[in-house]
């Protein structure tokens, strides 16, 4: 649950059919922040292993200001003889401003219904190299 400011707090996702869309994607890049370079977004529109209907991208806007964003990247998976269909967790940003109010965390489980649970996250940061 969000801590403060929940009411001026909207989340939304969307598919790879949405952000097919033109006027979704004026939208986010309209923000001053993008959660996704050209290129990224190009290739995440162009995954073979992808579905029209994955969820790629979960946003978190503050009264229409994009204040955080958790980027999916699906994939399959090879177990036994079953194809499992998988997120990878790869992108997440919060705005410094909005920290410790449980966007983050709200992102996630966001990801996580969107994914059935089916998300592998690795993590690459200098931070946890030093662990």
């Amino acid at each position: 649950m969000l801590k403060n400011h929940s009411e001026n707090i909207r989340f939304e996702q969307f598919t790879i059919e949405d952000l097919n869309q033109v006027d979704t994607l004026i939208k986010l890049t309209s923000q001053a922040i993008l959660p996704f370079s050209s290129l990224r977004l190009a290739s995440f529109l162009n995954n073979p292993r992808a579905l029209i209907s994955d969820v790629i991208l979960i946003v978190a806007y503050h009264n229409e200001t994009l204040i955080a964003y958790r980027t999916l990247l699906p994939d399959d998976i090879q177990a036994d003889l079953t194809t499992i269909h998988f997120a990878w967790l790869s992108g997440i940003w919060v705005d410094n401003a909005h920290r410790h109010l449980g966007i983050g965390k709200k992102l996630h489980q966001m990801a996580h219904e969107a994914w059935e649970g089916r998300l592998i996250g690795t993590e690459y940061t200098q931070q946890n190299a030093e662990v």
